[in-house]
């Protein structure tokens, strides 16, 4: 079972079966020059639903791209940090196992465990939040089926801005769309104000 990752770390990966079995503990075999990664299955397995869960961990870069992390100044000068994703056009698998090539599509199910005194945006509105200790879980309703490179979050100390101006995803609760699902640095004059984009495909 091949997927896209780069600089992902898979600590476990198992496989559930729609006949009750299941594959535990993958061997992970990681292909840096062509950002992939293999998981060994024991056994041929017969055509049916499977499940593949997966743990990992990575690192907050400051590449610009995949998830990372940037800087503004605020209207009193202070530096103040951001991390958001810029996924376009394949580096969603610099933040999570996937298929990542434009021409695949799934629905999203996103949740962001963040300090409580921060913002936490995604494409979708959110429809959960709990407190676990210091910090705050976030669970956003489940996106449209979309392409990986539109997916999108960020975490900071942000105002954020929710509009109907054209038409997205969500017609009733949607992000200002920017452009390609990217968090942008577009804060007005001294307000440190940011939009964050959904995507406007329609299928």
């Amino acid at each position: 079972l091949k997927l896209h990752s780069s600089e992902i770390n898979i600590k476990k990966a198992s496989v559930a079966l729609s006949d009750g079995s299941a594959l535990e503990n993958l061997p992970v075999h990681y292909d840096k020059k062509w950002t992939t990664v293999t998981l060994e299955l024991p056994k041929e397995v017969s055509p049916q639903s499977a499940k593949l869960s997966l743990e990992f961990d990575g690192t907050l870069n400051d590449k610009m791209r995949g998830f990372y992390r940037s800087s503004y100044k605020d209207a009193k000068g202070n530096e103040k940090f951001i991390a958001s994703t810029q996924f376009e056009s394949t580096y969603a698998r610099l933040s999570f196992p996937c298929w990542d090539e434009p021409i695949y599509k799934a629905t999203f199910d996103i949740s962001l465990v963040v300090d409580k005194n921060l913002t936490a945006l995604s494409n979708m509105n959110a429809v959960k939040e709990t407190d676990e200790g210091t910090k705050r879980v976030v669970k956003y309703a489940t996106t449209p089926l979309m392409s990986t490179y539109l997916v999108a979050f960020a975490v900071g100390d942000l105002e954020y801005i929710e509009m109907n101006e054209f038409v997205c995803f969500n017609l009733e609760k949607n992000f200002k769309w920017m452009s390609d699902a990217i968090v942008y640095s577009a804060w007005e004059e001294g307000t440190g104000q940011v939009c964050l984009g959904t995507g406007n495909e329609s299928n």
